[in-house]
Formats: structure tokens, C-alpha cells, sequence
């Protein structure tokens, strides 16, 4: 019963896909926002063959963002454009030269480069699409907001009925859900808090109206997801998210940092499982930072990080400079670039990391825009995150990223038009002068 309602899930989605995309194109990344992640939730059910919704929605989502690309306009003004191009040339010409290897499967390779393009193409577009006015960002934080909600509802609904999948781990059974998988809703569930505080913000909500209560229910059913799911990653994006939107952008680090302490405290006091999930860290701290222990941190992800450079190191030159177009399951972002596509291509992807956290920085120093904040707060979750798994790989997750940095091209584009402005009335000021003279 429950694949049949996955596998019609599926379909549903997709055929809503297709339609936004013939009939409604304008509405399409909205129509994207909303039906996507629920397309998600069925990853574990073969649609056609070997391909599940999340891959078949995939190449029609790719066809629709590659013609929106080549007709945006401003393309010239997008920020870190240039690098992010070579970004993507650099992983399709690793991914090329293992299909011709031997090493690589045509087939694995076109699947994930298709997401990979998905996610970095939105970004060229998001500005143009999504948040070039006031009301059409208020609309995509709003819509992210309630649809990630709704998918944590889900996700409960599924835990509470026993239907979701289950592993043990150390002796404590952990929720999987319909991801097979327990980060990905425990990640949405963050994403959905941060949006809510992002709409408040805008909107001022009235905490007895309809939206009021929902910001309470968001906060709510993510502290749950977090507490049965026991998603270490998720419970670092959290702290960072915590530190950055309250202890940054509200200015109250004096009562976030005693209050994280004192939570902390009191959740490991309080659960046995917490206690056991992070076992292998509180050895590690207890002993002082003993290398011996450190290789059992994050459930022996030390260990496995130092298996893979020394592989790495057994790689002839060009095989350092561009990767071989396995992540190796590394566990670690930047590990898994480095292996991927090389030396060069994690070279780039930091570049690129460094150079959006500056310039948000820089715009949020200087406009206070909570939207921009909300862009900066994102990126500083995937970048922390990323020592411990994959941001930069889930699709869904990845596209929010790229919608709110999206916001850097519209302010780069609103201040091409007014240094064009201004620039126009001084050579027309100066026109008129020099006539008056003569």
C-alpha cells in the first residue's frame, strides 16, 4: 500500500511539474517549491526502471532551468558567474574522462551531473525569477516556510504510525522515514524554522493569526524531528543557525550562548540515547583529544577520512589535479571534492564559498537586509556542516541555498542601474553646462 501511494506521489508530481512548465512557466519555480520536496519523500520507489521521482522530475526541471538560463537578462552581473562555470566544466570534464576510463558509468555519471547542474543553473536565475521584487521574495520565503513544514508533518505522521524505516546504531534505534535516510528531514525542519523567523521578520506576525501559530508549530515539530531523528549534522546546523540569526542578527548572544549551554546540559542529562549517539565524541573529549580516539569521532568518520587521503596519495598527478568522480562516500564535503574532481576543483569550490561569504557580509553590513542574513546564515550552515557530510550533493536542500544567494545579484543589479542612473544625470548635468558657457 504505502509504494503504491509513493509511486502515485511520484507521478502526481511530476505531471503537476510538467504541466507548470507547458502551461504556466512564469509560476514554474513556485510550483517547484511546492511539489518538489513531496517528490522527494518517495526517492526509495522506482518510477521507471531504475529511476525514482527525484530523478525523473530531475531532467525535466534541467530542460526548463537551461532555457530560462539562456534567455535571462543581467547575466553579465551575476556574482561569482564566471568561477561557477568553471566549476561546472571542471566536474563535467572529470566525470568525461572517467566514462572514458573505464572507472565511471554513463549512466551514474548523467544522473548526478544533472542535479549538479540544476542546483548551480537556479542560482544564475533566481534573481530574475524569483527575488528581483519585494513581493515575489516574500512569496518564495513564505511558500519554502510552509511546504517544509508540511513535509516535517509528514515526516511525523510516518514516525507516529510506525510506517517509516529503522536502524539500530550503538543500541539506539533511529527513525529512517521514507528517505531511508534520517538527515534529510531533520535538515528541511531547520530550513523551515529559518524561513519562519525570515517571514516574521518581514511580516511582524501577530502571534493569534492563523501564520502566528504556525511559527510556533514550525519551532515545535522541529525540535521533535530533532529529537527522534538524533541527526548529529542536523543538531550542528541547528547550534550554527542559533549562534548566527540570534546571536548575530538579533543581537542577543548573552541569552543564546547561556541558553545553549543549559540545554545541552539538561538534553544529554536527560537522554540516554543522546548520550549513546555521541559516544565516540565525548570518549574523544574525556580523553584529552587522543589521536587514537579521534578516529572513532562521528561514528569513525576520522578513520575513514584518514583511509581516503592515504588513497589519495597512491593517485598519479593528473589523477590529484581533477579527481575521479567519486565523492567515496567521504562524509566530509571538501574530502569529497578532493577526490572528486581534484586539487583544481576544490580550489575553486572554496574560492567560491569565501567569495559569497564576503560579499553577503559586506551587503548585510551595509543594508541590514534580514534576507540577505538569511542567505549568509544558510551558506555558514552547509560550510560547517560540510566537515561532516554533503550539503552540496542533496538537490532540494542545495536550492534554497541558491535562491537566496540570489539576492547578491539583485542588489548588484539595482546598483548597476543606479550607478547608470546617476552617471546619466551627471553627463547631462555637464551637457547643460557646457551649452550654458557657450
Amino acid at each position: 500500500m504505502l509504494n503504491f501511494v509513493l509511486y502515485g506521489v511520484s507521478i502526481i508530481g511530476i505531471l503537476i511539474l510538467l504541466w507548470a512548465a507547458i502551461a504556466n512557466n512564469k509560476s514554474f519555480f513556485y510550483v517547484l517549491l511546492i511539489v518538489k520536496p513531496f517528490i522527494d519523500l518517495t526517492v526509495n520507489q522506482d518510477l521507471f526502471g531504475s529511476f525514482n521521482g527525484l530523478e525523473v522530475s530531475g531532467l525535466l526541471i534541467f530542460l526548463v532551468v537551461l532555457i530560462k538560463y539562456f534567455k535571462v537578462k543581467d547575466s553579465s552581473y551575476t556574482f561569482n558567474h564566471s568561477l561557477m562555470l568553471l566549476f561546472i566544466g571542471v566536474q563535467l570534464l572529470t566525470h568525461v574522462l572517467a566514462i572514458f576510463s573505464g572507472t565511471q558509468s554513463v549512466l551514474n555519471a548523467s544522473k548526478f551531473f544533472l542535479k549538479f547542474l540544476n542546483s548551480y543553473f537556479i542560482y544564475f536565475i533566481a534573481a530574475s525569477e524569483l527575488m528581483s521584487t519585494f513581493k515575489s521574495r516574500l512569496k518564495f520565503i513564505k511558500i519554502s516556510w510552509i511546504i517544509c513544514f508540511l513535509v516535517g508533518i509528514v515526516t511525523i505522521i510516518v514516525y507516529a504510525t510506525g510506517l517509516s524505516n529503522s536502524d539500530v546504531t550503538r543500541g539506539v534505534t533511529r527513525y529512517n522515514g521514507l528517505y531511508n535516510d534520517p538527515g534529510t528531514p531533520s535538515y528541511l525542519s531547520i530550513i523551515a524554522i529559518m524561513f519562519a523567523n525570515l517571514y516574521r521578520d518581514y511580516t511582524k506576525l501577530k502571534n493569534f493569526s492563523l501564520l502566528g501559530v504556525l511559527y510556533y508549530l514550525t519551532w515545535l515539530s522541529t525540535i521533535y524531528i530533532l529529537y527522534f531523528t538524533m541527526t548529529k549534522s542536523a543538531l550542528l546546523m541547528f547550534v550554527v543557525f542559533m549562534l548566527m540569526w540570534y546571536g548575530w542578527h538579533k543581537a542577543k548572544a548573552y541569552l543564546v550562548l547561556p541558553g545553549m549551554v543549559v540545554g545541552i546540559i539538561v538534553s544529554f542529562s536527560l537522554s540516554a540515547s543522546l548520550n549513546t549517539r555521541f559516544e565516540t565524541e565525548i570518549n574523544y573529549f574525556d580523553s584529552g583529544g587522543d589521536s587514537e580516539a579521534a578516529r572513532s569521532v562521528g561514528t569513525g568518520r576520522v578513520n575513514r577520512w584518514e583511509n581516503i587521503f592515504q588513497y589519495y596519495d597512491s593517485f598519479d598527478f593528473p589523477t590529484k589535479l581533477l579527481g575521479t568522480s567519486r565523492t567515496f562516500n567521504a562524509h566530509n564535503q571538501y574530502i569529497a571534492y578532493l577526490m572528486q574532481c581534484g586539487i583544481i576543483g576544490l580550489t575553486i569550490f572554496i574560492i567560491i564559498l569565501g567569495r559569497f561569504m564576503a560579499r553577503l557580509t559586506r551587503i548585510y553590513l551595509n543594508t541590514g537586509s534580514p534576507v540577505v542574513f538569511a542567505g549568509l546564515t544558510l551558506l555558514s550552515m552547509y560550510a560547517v556542516y560540510s566537515f561532516t557530510g554533503h550539503p552540496f550533493n542533496y538537490t532540494t536542500l542545495l536550492w534554497y541555498l541558491m535562491l537566496l544567494l540570489g539576492t547578491i545579484n539583485v542588489v548588484t543589479v539595482q546598483q548597476k542601474l543606479s550607478y547608470n542612473k546617476e552617471k546619466r544625470k551627471l553627463e547631462l548635468r555637464n551637457q547643460i553646462s557646457t551649452t550654458s558657457y557657450a
